[in-house]
């Protein structure tokens, strides 16, 4: 019994090792890329749930991080600082999530800021290159066999139906 008590505690306390998390600092490799995207200087970085590709000019993929700053502070913070580092404000929705859409150069910011269970935000950016392609216009407007059809007329315990 004591001999299988050892191999868990030793397996177990190999799996914690293998599940540590990275330094606060983050990878010691590439360094920070996402110097173009607005955070606030008490963020976090949440690296196992980031994906940075590319060069740091026009990196693209997710980067998540923390801050101690409410989802209202949040809004305004993005708002004036990505426009601060050349990002043009496109559109938003402030709700439970909210969302930001920016633009710069070819590429796009979709930013989710989302409230932390205790204090703080969540803030996700996801970062795409611009679509170059537009559908046609036929596809954009509504076929006349799309339209709502009124029900046909017919006869009830009510009389006729009329429009």
């Amino acid at each position: 019994m004591t001999a299988y008590l050892g191999i868990l505690l030793t397996t177990c306390s190999f799996l914690l090792v293998g599940c540590t998390s990275l330094p606060p600092g983050g990878p010691k490799y590439g360094g920070d890329k996402t110097s173009d995207v607005a955070k606030p200087k008490n963020s976090t970085v949440n690296y196992a749930q980031s994906i940075i590709l590319g060069p740091e000019s026009a990196w693209v993929g997710r980067l998540v991080y923390t801050c101690s700053n409410d989802p209202a502070y949040m809004w305004d913070f993005l708002q004036s600082e990505m426009s601060r580092l050349g990002w043009i404000y496109i559109s938003g929705m402030r709700s439970g999530t909210s969302v930001m859409i920016f633009k710069k150069a070819s590429r796009v910011a979709n930013l989710q800021i989302k409230e932390r269970l205790i204090y703080g935000s969540t803030v996700i950016c996801d970062i795409g290159p611009e679509s170059t392609e537009m559908a046609p216009a036929s596809e954009l407007m509504m076929s006349p066999e799309a339209n709502l059809q009124m029900p046909p007329q017919t006869s009830s315990e009510y009389g006729p139906f009329t429009p």
